[in-house]
């Protein structure tokens, strides 16, 4: 579900580049229910709310009309592939049994995921989309910056190592 949203939301990029950055997630593996975060930054063109609304527009095609079967596999192919690249990392392997075992849950679930990923069609897609798209679960919250006052700027910290 994650990449075939990703995919709508980057159509925002081309043609009116609404959006300079756009990015949606959710945990996959979580105890209890989870958000659905959709993430982004308007061009300086355009507004917050145009962003808003650009997106709005682009889920509800996923809730109205069925993505192609070429669309679909060309999505299942990406997600299956990025988690292959993921059992490269012995740290994310380790890190995803730990997140399944946690919760309570095998951790031999994670090996059923690509068979799982594979067996999505278009209607499960457009199900999923009209039951958890809905006005009545939306937040919307916008970061505004919010000036230091006089205080200097902390330093980056990039590259310091902390306690080592």
């Amino acid at each position: 579900m994650v990449g075939l949203v990703q995919d709508f939301l980057e159509n925002l990029y081309g043609g009116e580049e609404i959006a300079t950055s756009i990015g949606a997630g959710y945990g996959l593996f979580s105890r209890l229910d989870d958000l659905f975060i959709v993430a982004g930054t308007p061009t300086k063109a355009h507004t917050v709310s145009e962003l808003e609304q650009a997106v709005m527009q682009q889920i509800e095609e996923l809730k109205s009309e069925l993505v192609s079967e070429q669309e679909l596999k060309r999505i299942q192919v990406q997600v299956v592939a990025n988690k292959t690249y993921e059992r490269d990392s012995v740290f994310y392997q380790a890190m995803q049994i730990g997140m399944l075992e946690t919760i309570g849950l095998d951790w031999r679930l994670s090996e059923e995921y690509v068979k799982n990923i594979d067996a999505v069609t278009a209607q499960q897609v457009q199900a999923v989309a009209r039951k958890y798209f809905i006005d009545k679960t939306l937040t919307v919250a916008e970061l505004l910056p919010q000036p230091i006052g006089d205080k200097p700027r902390p330093k980056s910290s990039f590259g310091v190592r902390h306690g080592y």
